[in-house]
């Protein structure tokens, strides 16, 4: 490929560029920060980017972040990076897909200013869009180019001809004299004139790529036959949901159970080798250290205590056998001597102190035996002295002194970990790290259902909230139960479920935090960073207390810190727990008997552990289905509230009357009644009224942000109105979602398919709304045939086109044969071939259903609708499009493509003052209204005329019809006074914290 006659790398920097598909801004970037980058990085310092900036009529909002821009303002600064730096090869892949009019002309605009000044390289499935601005069109199908020329070439070779339409009846003609002879033979009114355009050219290349052929009518009414669904109990979508999750993971996840699994063993059976874990002795062990007062007196610390061999033992056991019985001969010389010593510089003090110690050399833990009492300690001293000092004075040894005193009543011991004595602390440390992981990595899934939608899209087609997060559970029991099980049999040399399992319950914390959390990896790195914190926490609190508080105080401290921080996070109670597994901190030491028979149950064991972690999944569960499925009761309004004034008054009488229609009363199968919301300051829908019969099928067309997907997101009960109600066959969404959802099939703008195949997605879908099990087959095989998506059947839906994802979406909605259809711009990003495929075989599909239907493309509002709607946060007009097209007149639009656009004008006015110019904005194209002649004479005269001037006017291609949709719309938007999308502040959705 060359540019230029050069190869591209040996283009200087910039030359080329690329307008994505999808934009990729910096959200936290204004549109001249996004220019000033791109300029520089293209290398081109002295553009005027305050020229490019207005050019692309982003000069108002140069300073605003991109997040805060709108749809197609976002688009331009797209197109806009594009252009900096000089580029002059530019490549622009679907510019102006999924805009309104209003904002695709704007885009439109700036490509034709920079005609002759760069070389575009575009795709799009507009046909318009192509024959307005391309100079050169190919058309492609397989990745071959199926055609190449100019458009009125490629019209005048592929093309029909030129249709002449009286009423019902269709006229065809190779070239205008032909339509002047057809025309001269008809005194007909409401004629029009139509010539070849690229929609023909493309549609007779696709016909011959195409392997299937468009079903006829009565093939179709065949194939269509759908089953209705049923309602199901909860435990049968729960299944439905894990076996959802199982086809997922073996999928796409399947190596996150095993690199858990082999995380959290390897972390045990590396501290177990390793690090030389060591289980806390039985307190039966323990409770040697704890002497009873009423034994010490005759029995020494060595026979509870046989840390001591050699001569150390037998000093131990001689000085605590019985301190009254203690003498002189039985002590160490130096023993003695330093006592001696000692008294004697006691006795040169004025003041007088005691002191006095057992000493033991051993390489384990430092056992301080305190004795409760002044009086017991000093009794015990002094007559140790007393011994010592009368067996010196008379020189004997063997005499000695009896002195009685109480016993001593028990008091536990305080233990100071000499090494290897806390090693079961490491193991836990790597233990929880594993563990942060192990619990941490279910949130991903649940997290990529709720940014890419896929949980809303269930909502909205019947599937309860309790199967959701139940079959999200179900599907994580297998890998809490086998990790437990490992865990036990390296731990224990058997299996332990019950506290080892607990660790995974924290799981339903993350599935909560994941509600919030804008991507899988932030989901993931909260929850694990949160329960380590908490861990961190707990433990530090524990050794604290261990190391500094009063050691006859520590079980009753520990306990204390245990039930008051085990509110806040499930680990902490895991960690409770397994300090009694492995008597840590003398967990299990609860009295000086054996353990109690009732492990578990015992509160001041595993007892609490179970109630803290079944308490607090309780509520991390309940939270999880109220945030998705609490009804609107908290938030209701009344229907008719007396201080609820209209915004505005309506200009059009047919607005009023089907407001009246529905407030008299109204059996319509979708009731949409004085419908209003505001996002903060801004009013996204504005007092909004109408009703759509069975059968039939209502359009809403708008610019961007007009609120049209808020009314859709308010009917599917996923935001709440302010004001007025909704009915869907006679249920309200206000106060009863559940059953009115179940009355819906819903087609959002959104693609919000799983990571599974066509096919499996569509037996989930048809599982959760309760298609009988015998005629789930062939329903999925049925629309995947009619839709076209046959072909597609064991495809993944992430590897889908554009397209075909928006077919699937629609397939979706029709499982279970729904009542009222909710289709949100369902052809969004489909072909011309791929839309008449959907659009011949729709009347059959929406048969008998109410169907509400948004889309920019009028030609699809012209083919599917029964009436049309405008919408620009109010209701602006509603009717057939007659109705509508009447309001301007009875009108003919001639629009005219030329070279000359002002000499045509002229030239056309001057001969039919009457005319009236509608559109004349976009270079090469004249749109103009002429009143509606009183016979076929009339349009053989301007037929005449146009042919006749033709070369000398550059006309390249014309035509006469009555007034195009398109038209109505702008005209209805230019009388509200309606600007661009975006020029008002963006819908912020912050409608629920948790949403």
């Amino acid at each position: 490929m060359k540019i230029f006659g050069r190869k591209r790398w040996e283009l200087p920097p910039g030359t080329v560029s690329l307008c994505p598909q999808k934009n990729i801004l910096w959200d936290e970037l204004t549109p001249l920060q996004h220019a000033d980058i791109w300029r520089r990085i293209k290398s081109s310092n002295n553009e005027d980017l305050s020229a490019l900036l207005y050019e692309c009529d982003l000069t108002l909002k140069q300073n605003s972040q991109s997040k805060d821009l709108s749809g197609g303002m976002k688009r331009r600064l797209q197109l806009l990076v594009s252009l900096v730096g000089g580029s002059t090869v530019c490549c622009l892949d679907e510019v102006s897909s999924g805009l309104d009019p209003l904002s695709r002309r704007k885009i439109w605009k700036i490509l034709l200013a920079n005609r002759g000044k760069r070389t575009f390289i575009q795709t799009t499935h507009y046909l318009e869009e192509a024959d307005l601005l391309g100079d050169w069109i190919a058309v492609m199908s397989n990745g071959v180019i199926k055609c190449f020329g100019e458009p009125l070439e490629l019209k005048n070779k592929f093309g029909n001809g030129y249709t002449v339409c009286v009423k019902d009846k269709q006229y065809f003609a190779k070239d205008p004299i032909a339509v002047t002879e057809i025309l001269h033979g008809l005194e007909e009114q409401n004629v029009s004139v139509e010539g070849p355009t690229l929609e023909e050219v493309f549609l007779k290349l696709a016909k011959e790529e195409m392997a299937e052929k468009t079903p006829d009518d009565e093939e179709t009414e065949e194939k269509i036959n759908l089953s209705s669904g049923r309602r199901i109990g909860s435990f049968f979508q729960i299944l439905a949901q894990a076996k959802k999750r199982i086809l997922i993971t073996k999928r796409h996840y399947f190596l996150i159970p095993i690199l858990t699994i082999a995380l959290v063993v390897a972390t045990v059976w590396l501290s177990l080798h390793w690090i030389g874990l060591r289980l806390h002795a039985p307190c039966d062990e323990i409770h040697r250290y704890v002497i009873p007062g009423h034994e010490f007196h005759h029995r020494g610390i060595s026979e509870y205590d046989p840390i001591c061999v050699g001569p150390d033992k037998d000093i131990l056991s001689s000085t605590t056998l019985n301190l009254t019985d203690l003498t002189i001969a039985s002590t160490p010389e130096k023993m003695r001597e330093t006592f001696v010593d000692m008294q004697n510089q006691n006795d040169e003090r004025v003041g007088y102190s005691m002191s006095g110690g057992i000493f033991c050399s051993t390489e384990r833990a430092i056992v301080a035996w305190p004795l409760n009492g002044d009086f017991a300690k000093a009794g015990s001293l002094l007559n140790i002295v007393n011994n010592i000092r009368f067996n010196q004075i008379i020189g004997s040894k063997g005499l000695r002194l009896h002195t009685g005193y109480g016993v001593l009543p028990y008091r536990s011991v305080a233990i100071y970990a000499a090494d290897g004595e806390f090693s079961w602390l490491a193991f836990l440390g790597f233990l929880m790290l594993a563990s942060a992981v192990w619990v941490s990595l279910p949130v991903l899934y649940p997290t990529y259902e709720k940014i890419r939608n896929v949980r809303s899209l269930q909502y909205s087609n019947q599937m309860n909230p309790l199967a959701v997060w139940a079959g999200h559970l179900l599907h994580e029991i297998p890998l809490m139960v086998t990790i437990s099980t490992l865990i036990g049999v390296l731990l224990y040399g058997g299996i332990k479920l019950g506290e080892i399992s607990l660790f995974g319950l924290a799981t339903l914390l993350g599935y909560i935090l994941s509600l919030k959390s804008k991507s899988q990896f932030s989901a993931f790195a909260l929850s694990a960073t949160l329960l380590l914190f908490f861990f961190v926490a707990f433990l530090g609190g524990n050794l604290g207390i261990v190391a500094y508080a009063d050691p006859l105080m520590k079980k009753r401290n520990l306990n204390l810190f245990f039930y008051t921080l085990g509110w806040l996070h499930p680990v902490i109670p895991c960690i409770r727990a397994f300090y009694v597994a492995v008597n840590g901190f003398q967990a299990r030491c609860v009295n000086e008997d054996n353990l109690p028979s009732n492990v578990g149950g015992d509160w001041r064991l595993y007892g609490s552990c179970f109630f803290y972690l079944i308490v607090q999944s309780a509520a991390y569960f309940i939270f999880l289905v109220w945030n998705d499925a609490s009804s609107f009761h908290f938030s209701r309004r009344r229907l008719q509230n007396p201080d609820h004034e209209k915004s505005a008054i309506s200009k059009n009488s047919n607005v009023d009357a089907e407001e009246i229609r529905l407030l008299d009363g109204s059996d319509d199968a979708l009731q949409v009644i004085q419908l209003s919301k505001s996002f903060g300051k801004l009013k996204a829908v504005d007092n909004v009224t109408f009703g759509v019969q069975q059968g039939e099928c209502l359009v809403i067309c708008g610019p961007n942000s007009a609120g049209k997907t808020t009314i859709f997101e308010q009917i599917r009960g996923v935001v709440k109105s302010d004001h007025g109600d909704i009915f869907v066959q006679g249920d309200s969404v206000t106060l009863n979602r559940s059953q009115a959802r179940w009355h819906l099939g819903v087609c959002p703008q959104f693609d919000a398919q799983d990571n599974l195949t066509v096919r499996q997605q569509l037996q989930f879908y048809a599982d959760i709304k309760g298609i009988p099990k015998g005629q789930r087959h062939q329903n999925i095989e049925t629309l995947m045939r009619v839709i076209g998506l046959a072909q597609f059947s064991e495809r993944s839906c992430a590897k889908l086109s554009g397209g075909n994802a928006r077919k699937l979406s629609l397939a979706i909605a029709l499982l279970g044969n729904p009542s009222v259809l909710l289709l949100d711009e369902p052809s969004c990003g489909l072909d011309p071939m791929a839309k008449r495929i959907i659009w011949n075989v729709f009347p059959s599909l929406a048969a008998g259903r109410a169907v509400l239907l948004t889309t920019h493309d009028m030609t699809e509002a012209v083919i599917l609708s029964n009436r049309v709607s405008i919408l620009a946060k109010r209701l602006l007009a509603i009717g057939t499009i007659d109705n509508l097209r009447s309001g301007l007149g009875q009108s003919i639009q001639v629009d005219v493509m030329t070279s000359s656009t002002r000499a045509t004008h002229d030239f056309l006015v001057s001969k039919y003052p009457e005319m009236i110019v509608i559109d004349e904005s976009l270079d090469r194209n004249i749109k103009l209204q002429i009143p509606q002649p009183e016979n076929s004479s009339h349009i053989v005269g301007l037929i005449k005329v146009l042919e006749e001037h033709k070369t000398a006017l550059n006309i390249k291609h014309y035509s006469l019809k009555p007034i195009e949709l398109e038209q109505i719309f702008l005209n209805v938007l230019q009388d509200w006074k309606v600007a661009e999308e975006g020029e008002e502040e963006s819908e912020q959705r912050w409608y629920q914290l948790w949403r």
